[in-house]
């Protein structure tokens, strides 16, 4: 019987391994400053995404962006971060 809950476990910690690699590829993708032109101010600005939303809605299907800090909050927090689909359209996201 202990080798059965072996193979298990050892199958379990095996399934992980895809999950563990989209993590790290989204991570090292997304982490980081951003410079971005900004769609409500026309100037560009500097954006840190929200890379643990990032590696979630990844490991759900379709990774989804959403901006974290930007150098114009918070004067204009309430925008709608268009620069996060900017930053999804673009070829390196």
């Amino acid at each position: 019987m202990s080798i059965i809950f072996s193979i298990i476990g050892v199958l379990f910690v095996l399934s992980l391994i895809p999950l563990i690699l989209l993590a790290t590829r989204t991570i090292q993708r997304h982490r980081g400053p951003r410079v971005v032109t900004c769609p409500e101010k026309f100037g560009s600005a500097t954006v840190r995404l929200d890379v643990g939303h990032a590696v979630c809605s990844a490991a759900l299907g379709e990774t989804e962006l959403r901006v974290r800090a930007c150098s114009h909050w918070p004067a204009h927090k309430a925008c709608g971060q268009g620069c996060a689909e900017q930053l999804a359209a673009s070829p390196g996201a």
